[in-house]
């Protein structure tokens, strides 16, 4: 898809004079997939190449919250807070994550520099090796990169 298909400059657009990236915006689902609808293109399509400018978008009800990651993973933390821990399992907080894993993974990427597919997988079965605890303080490290330096 074209950076510069008429949805994704429309919602850019609205996206800017409501304040982005200073603050995080809600559109109104509805006219943005009649929009996406017009133009014969999926919503998904959209969504996708706005994340791969950083604009993060979360699905809120009737209302699409667009974020920057810094402010996505700081509304996921406020929203881990109020949720209980799914099942005991300390990854299911990974599903509050906006964009989910693969967003935090390419800003992460982007943090530490890209990793090859063979460093990729090499982590990933580290990961899954891990003991829960140990999965739990590898979550708990990330997050608090995150953190506002101030509440520190």
């Amino acid at each position: 898809m074209d950076h510069n298909h008429p949805v994704a400059e429309s919602i850019r657009h609205s996206l800017t004079k409501n304040g982005f990236p200073g603050k995080s915006v809600k559109l109104p689902f509805r006219p943005v997939f009649d929009s996406c609808r017009r133009h014969g293109v999926a919503l998904a399509e959209v969504l996708t190449l706005l994340g791969t400018e950083d604009i993060i978008a979360t699905l809120t009800g009737d209302h699409i919250l667009f974020q920057t990651p810094e402010k996505a993973l700081e509304w996921a933390g406020q929203k881990r807070k109020s949720a209980p821990v799914a099942s005991g399992n300390p990854l299911a907080l990974l599903a509050h994550i906006p964009g989910g894993m693969e967003h935090l993974a390419r800003f992460t990427g982007k943090a530490v520099g890209p990793l090859s597919p063979e460093q990729t997988e090499m982590l990933k079965k580290g990961i899954e090796s891990m003991s829960p605890a140990d999965k739990m303080n590898l979550l708990n490290f990330y997050s608090n990169l995150f953190k506002d330096p101030k509440s520190k």
